[in-house]
């Protein structure tokens, strides 16, 4: 299942930073089809095996993401999905960090980082803190998502 999952964003990986519009939000990993280019894809993984999974919005304004290596792709659940190009800059258990190319940014760069937290026993899963920073690492705004699942005895 991980390798179809990171077949799919590594054929998104053909659009970066743009937005698509579909008339129906991204389907579930399991249910999506292999187009013709994903023999196509990165051997680098995430150490925190945690940040494959989807991670949801509990924040106003925020939207599902799905992560790789390679990728941040956000979905507003609406039929819009955005598409980053990044570079992991840091690769942690507990801890990601990208540069990612922006094209709505000045600088066309930003620092994007993900840093699961405690397990929360009213969402039944992993807090997860967003935090974007401009290329000189200045604060630009944060969110909070969860990872929905059960607590694993070593986090």
């Amino acid at each position: 299942m991980k390798k179809i999952y990171n077949i799919l964003l590594f054929c998104l990986f053909l659009y970066p930073a743009t937005v698509l519009s579909s008339p129906s939000p991204l389907p579930e990993k399991k249910d999506v089809p292999c187009p013709q280019f994903c023999h196509l894809m990165t051997d680098e993984e995430f150490v925190d095996r945690r940040f494959y999974e989807t991670i949801y919005p509990i924040c106003t304004n925020c939207w599902r993401i799905l992560l790789s290596p390679i990728l941040i792709i956000q979905d507003n659940l609406h039929g819009t999905v955005t598409i980053q190009e990044c570079k992991l800059l840091e690769n942690k258990k507990n801890f990601i960090k990208y540069e990612c190319y922006n094209n709505y940014a000045f600088e066309k760069k930003s620092i994007i980082e993900y840093e699961i937290m405690e397990w929360d026993p009213l969402y039944q899963g992993y807090l997860v803190q967003e935090r974007n920073f401009n290329i000189k690492e200045e604060s630009q705004r944060s969110g909070y998502y969860i990872i929905k699942m059960p607590k694993q005895e070593k986090d």
